[in-house]
């Protein structure tokens, strides 16, 4: 799977959205909320930094070369990672399911080693996470790690958590780049769903 050229993948304007498909359904006065297929994806829209439009020419090849909306891609997310360090491990496993998991391999005693807001993937599957609350570590570099969404798939101890990269396709079939020529520097608004 092709990974989004680095160069292009720091933000000007960054938003990352939360899709859940939930149906409402209400008789009598009972109301039932049930979740349907894939419960659960991210939206990620973001517009690149200005650059000279030669340079963009290769973004340009990059999105022809999705296919439209059907090719899927790598990005790290565009967003600062604000937590300690980029990589730590999970502690004891954790089921599918579950929302809050024991890690380790961070700082030692260090407050807000987890930081609510940044993005997780696990190694053992592409579902990209979200950090939500806040978490200091313990003299021995552990911390309770807690998610949304839940989690996808089992994770084992020691297995490797990293800054967040997602699993995208482009939403629609477009990819034309409009340029300014007169300026000579644009830039490109791009919009994926998590495939």
């Amino acid at each position: 799977m092709p990974a989004f050229p680095v160069k292009f993948s720091r933000a000007s304007k960054c938003d990352i959205t939360s899709k859940t498909f939930t149906e409402v359904t209400e008789y009598g006065m009972n109301t039932q909320v049930a979740k349907r297929g894939n419960p659960h994806k991210w939206r990620v829209e973001f517009q690149t930094n200005k650059f000279w439009n030669d340079d963009l020419r290769e973004l340009s090849g990059f999105i022809d070369g999705l296919d439209g909306r059907f090719g899927t891609f790598t990005l790290k997310c565009p967003l600062r990672f604000m937590g300690d360090t980029t990589t730590f491990a999970v502690n004891t496993g954790a089921v599918a399911g579950l929302d809050s998991i024991l890690v380790d391999g961070l700082p030692v005693n260090s407050v807000d080693a987890l930081r609510a807001g940044d993005f997780i993937t696990f190694t053992n599957h592409p579902k990209t996470y979200k950090i939500k609350e806040s978490a200091d570590s313990t003299s021995l570099g552990r911390a309770n790690l807690k998610i949304v969404p839940r989690l996808f798939a089992d994770v084992v101890a020691n297995e490797v958590i990293r800054e967040g990269e997602f699993t995208l396709r482009m939403t629609k079939d477009d990819s034309t780049l409009s340029l300014d020529k007169a300026k000579g520097r644009s830039s490109v608004l791009i919009k994926t769903i998590e495939a």
